[in-house]
């Protein structure tokens, strides 16, 4: 599982890291108004509709960015000093939208264009707010999108409605973009880049790995029953958690070194430390838990125990689980409660003998290999 748990990892990095670089080559239904061509797609994400929308021409090319409605977390970040936004001098466009852009060049072209700040103002305070909230306004990679939440409630007529809102105004855009590139300066070169899509990929894989950790552990304790686990899980978990927190702090120190005070530096920040921090602390407690196993050449030591009580616990969503009270050899005169399968629970009268097989662990975290099935008194 040591091994497993690393592929997992791995296979996690390259997938998210495939995914980020390649987001701006999505494919939807390809259609047309007022002839813009655009493509539409419609993903499902929980109890609402994340549209995205896109107009066939080109968008800036090597001068990505992203806009979207500038929030209080936003405010507060710029308050206390944290990050640094572009500043248009228009104070409505300032006020309301927030825009993240690595390039200088591009900022100023942003600043330059009145008709761009008007159709990018009108897109995200604009009509039909009711069902659908213009999330973000990306031009990444020479291609030009919106992002758009949809209510499920919003219907057929909805959806047109706001398609045909949204899609002159991206055109108008498009089109001002494409005005601003000629005889453009070189750009300079953006802070980020491929390192900063390396850097979420791997927290997203820390994410989801450590998740995946947890929900093994979950299954064979629900479906294998009682061994193996690890006694000293305090210490087990002092430690995760201290390779976690080491682990973190490079993040971070990874993502200051390349955000800085950019305007993107505090959402980077709070995707590293929610994601890091949760995926960092699964994998580090699950790695050592298998390295402390699998890789334990201790002699193992024999016990015997009573079983001293039984509980059946009933869960209408879960269903039954069945716990032992067995005496601990570990400390004498008192007594361990253990989760136990439905086969050994029924065969483990009170009074019956169990044995149990321990070990010391590679790691020093005591852990148990084996219950054995009981015998009659």
């Amino acid at each position: 599982m040591f091994l497993f748990g690393c592929i997992l990892l791995t296979g996690f990095f390259l997938y998210f890291a495939r995914k980020r670089l390649q987001e701006a080559r999505w494919q939807g239904e390809k259609k047309s108004l007022r002839d813009v061509n655009f493509q539409i797609k419609t993903c499902t994400y929980g109890s609402r509709r994340h549209m995205e929308i896109r107009i066939g021409m080109a968008g800036l090319a090597g001068g990505d960015f992203l806009l979207k409605p500038e929030t209080g977390f936003d405010r507060f970040c710029k308050k206390i000093g944290l990050v640094k936004e572009y500043q248009t001098g228009n104070p409505a466009f300032d006020e309301a939208v927030y825009i993240i852009a690595d390039d200088a060049d591009t900022r100023r072209e942003i600043a330059a264009s009145p008709a761009l700040m008007e159709a990018a103002l009108a897109l995200f305070e604009g009509e039909g707010r009711e069902y659908s909230v213009v999330q973000a306004l990306r031009n990444e990679r020479g291609r030009l999108w919106l992002e758009v939440r949809i209510n499920w409630t919003a219907s057929e007529q909805d959806l047109r409605k706001m398609a045909r809102f949204c899609v002159p105004r991206l055109s108008a855009i498009g089109a001002a973009l494409k005005a601003r590139r000629t005889g453009l300066p070189g750009r300079g070169k953006a802070r980020f880049g491929a390192a900063i899509t390396v850097l979420q990929a791997a927290v997203l894989a820390l994410a989801c790995a450590g998740g995946a950790q947890a929900i093994l552990w979950v299954f064979g304790f629900v479906f294998f029953g009682q061994a193996p686990y690890t006694l000293d899980q305090a210490a087990l978990l002092r430690d995760a958690a201290l390779l976690a927190g080491g682990l973190l702090l490079a993040l971070l120190l990874a993502g200051f070194m390349l955000a800085g005070k950019s305007a993107r530096a505090h959402l980077l920040l709070l995707e590293l430390t929610l994601l890091g921090g949760f995926g960092a602390l699964g994998v580090a407690w699950g790695q050592l838990r298998y390295l402390n196993m699998e890789f334990d050449h201790s002699a193992a030591v024999d016990y015997t125990v009573q079983v001293q009580g039984r509980r059946a616990y009933t869960n209408g969503k879960t269903g039954d689980s069945y716990y032992i009270e067995i005496d601990d050899w570990l400390r004498p005169g008192e007594t361990m409660e253990i989760y136990v399968r439905e086969d050994f629970y029924k065969q483990a009268r009170i009074g019956a003998s169990l044995g149990i097989r321990q070990r010391a662990g590679r790691l020093g975290y005591r852990w148990v290999e084996s219950v054995t099935a009981a015998v009659p008194p």
